[in-house]
């Protein structure tokens, strides 16, 4: 997966919508966080086997760890900016 690729497809505009920053990515993986400085969440992005992507809304504790609050699957390059919105609207 080519990040710059996935980051045209999802949309300034709706990456500015959700006030994403501190990008990452690892292979086949997208990560950055999102909202407001108080809350720790951030958006992961998968490219699965099936060239689509699943996209889950996490947030971060200090005591829990890592929690999945939300999850799309089956995203494709034409709805992927549509779900990161929805799901980093929070």
């Amino acid at each position: 997966m080519n990040a710059q690729t996935l980051l045209a497809q999802i949309g300034k505009g709706n990456l500015m919508a959700v006030g994403a920053r501190d990008f990452v990515t690892d292979g086949n993986q997208l990560l950055f966080r999102v909202g407001s400085s108080r809350r720790l969440s951030k958006i992961v992005v998968t490219l699965t086997p099936a060239d689509e992507y699943t996209v889950r809304y996490v947030e971060m504790n200090r005591l829990t760890g890592e929690t999945t609050v939300d999850k799309m699957e089956d995203a494709n390059c034409d709805n992927v900016g549509a779900v990161v919105r929805r799901l980093g609207d929070r």
